[in-house]
């Protein structure tokens, strides 16, 4: 773009040094044509403000004479031209001074060689290579790692449900908190194996979030084991089922505090739609199974709900710990319960015969059972719930949760629930995980869940088909809590002792033994030695 320039006679003359002013003849022409240009574009004489410090720059490059010439002349333009007040003369700034460019060397300079070693002096020794960091193996703490979980740190029951396994760590380094998904974590060795002890927070949120984190290191991982306390079906079949409600389970058998299922497998209790009617339609009779317009496998409303995805590797793992319960060192491993324990479940079984008429086989010293994958499953609920026709429904889930995993036809009358909040969580990172296409190695996991209570209390019958609830028999709560802790702990215990005399430490029994701290007895300490 070009930009027409009127530089007043004012403007010119002020700019050129006054000291150096003297007349310079002109051409008649040449200045008839600038008086002209002058009144042709006296309309854009005010830009000559804005251009005043480039004017000046041009002005101080022209010849002194030049410039005084010009301002004689231009003062004779005609008297339309406007005045305009001269602008504070221009002072150029000094000419940047750039240093000279520094010239490359011709060669690289040449290192001078390192002297000699003296006569007899010992060579130096060679600079060891830096190995690069690897996180994985720093967040770890190795390759091959056992990752054991839990969920309550305490804030529950009032008892850490890692403390017996922190206990038998070795080496133990606690990973830095405030900068991880997981509560807690402890990197050492139990028995010479290689283990992370993780406290993942309370319900499928945390326990999610924490094991999609531990996945990130998955190359180094083992396998993962969950384990925790759980409310359970007093019987495995349950006591009343709406089939014959005539009658309760004949059964003599009875589930008791610190019994153990192990199954990779788990249902959310929480999918399903329904209305009050029909989740109350028998009360007060407590034989009713509640209907529901969709359930568990309605996964175009709530997604997946039952988890089964368990790769063969899973289903070994929890065989091979149910396997750990059938050793002999198993029983001689778990803390015996205390009195209260046995106090409170003895009374309870004793109220429940007398209104039932069934005379069950309570037996207080014998050690916790331990069921598999093919009886039992987590259900899963952030809902608290308790009662007979809950624990019903719950027990539905579970036999068609497992029908689904392993192409069963159980039923509600062959199975028992573990219900907890946190499998779900687990399995959902896991099974996504196992199912990528660039997966590698697939993780197998499965959930160790210990009974601390009943999932409801004793029950009557006040007319034929008719069940209510029963005399209430309190619970001890922190008792039974401890004890399901000292049980599963006992049992992933007996199972890494397995799995030390068999590989790391075969033939070292020192090695492959471990200590529970007494159950009930506060500083005491229950040593097992390895057999």
């Amino acid at each position: 773009m070009q930009v027409n320039i009127i530089m007043s006679d004012k403007y010119l003359a002020a700019a050129a040094p006054s000291s150096r002013r003297r007349p310079l003849a002109v051409n008649t022409g040449k200045r008839r044509k600038l008086e002209k240009a002058a009144r042709y574009d006296s309309s854009l004489i005010p830009l000559t403000m804005a251009a005043a410090p480039l004017l000046s720059l041009l002005v101080s490059l022209l010849s002194i004479n030049g410039a005084a010439a010009v301002g004689r002349h231009l003062a004779q333009s005609p008297a339309s031209a406007p005045e305009m007040s001269a602008p504070a003369p221009f002072v150029s700034a000094p000419a940047p001074v750039i240093p000279p460019l520094a010239s490359a060397p011709a060669t690289p300079p040449v290192e001078a060689p390192a002297p000699a070693p003296a006569p007899g002096a010992p060579a130096p020794a060679p600079l060891t290579p830096i190995a690069p960091v690897d996180p994985c193996f720093a967040s770890l703490g190795g390759n091959n790692v056992t990752v054991l979980m839990v969920a309550d740190p305490g804030s529950f029951s009032g008892s850490a449900e890692a403390k017996y396994l922190e206990l038998n760590m070795v080496n133990k380094v606690e990973l830095a908190q405030g900068n991880s998904y997981c509560p807690t974590k402890f990197t050492g060795t139990i028995m010479g194996q290689q283990i992370l002890l993780v406290t993942t927070g309370i319900g499928p949120g945390q326990a999610s979030i924490c094991t999609q984190e531990i996945l990130q290191c998955a190359s180094h991982v083992r396998e993962i084991v969950y384990s925790g306390t759980s409310g359970w079906s007093l019987q495995k079949g349950g006591v009343l089922n709406d089939d014959n409600c005539n009658t309760v389970n004949n059964s003599t058998a009875v589930n008791r505090i610190g019994d153990l299922c192990v199954s990779p497998f788990s249902v959310n209790w929480d999918c399903k739609q329904t209305d009050w009617n029909q989740q109350c339609a028998s009360f007060p009779n407590l034989c009713y199974q509640p209907t529901e317009i969709f359930s568990i496998n309605a996964t175009f409303l709530y997604g997946e709900c039952i988890f089964t995805q368990a790769i063969p590797a899973s289903l070994a793992l929890a065989a091979e710990i149910v396997n750990a319960s059938r050793a002999p060192s198993f029983a001689l491993n778990t803390p015996v319960r205390i009195s209260n324990v046995s106090a409170v479940e003895t009374r309870f079984w004793a109220t429940m015969q007398n209104q039932t008429g069934v005379p069950y086989a309570y037996n207080g010293s014998a050690p916790p059972a331990v069921y598999d994958y093919t009886q039992c499953a987590e259900v899963d609920s952030q809902f608290f719930f308790s009662g007979a026709p809950f624990e019903m429904v719950a027990r539905d889930y579970v036999a068609r949760t497992i029908n689904q995993a392993l192409n069963t036809t159980l039923t509600k009358k062959d199975v028992q629930i573990a219900n907890a909040m946190e499998s779900i969580g687990l399995a959902m990172p896991i099974e996504r995980y196992n199912g990528f296409n660039s997966t590698v190695r697939k993780i197998p996991y499965t959930v160790i869940r210990g009974m601390s209570n009943g999932l409801h209390g004793t029950v009557r019958q006040s007319a034929p088909g008719v069940w209510v609830p029963g005399t209430v028999v309190p619970s001890d709560f922190t008792n039974g809590y401890g004890f399901a802790i000292a049980s599963f702990s006992s049992l992933i215990m007996t199972w890494l002792q397995n799995r030390c005399l068999t590989g790391v430490g075969a033939g070292n029994t020192t090695l492959c033994s471990f200590s529970l701290a007494a159950y009930g007895a506060p500083g005491g300490i229950a040593s097992s030695e390895a057999n």
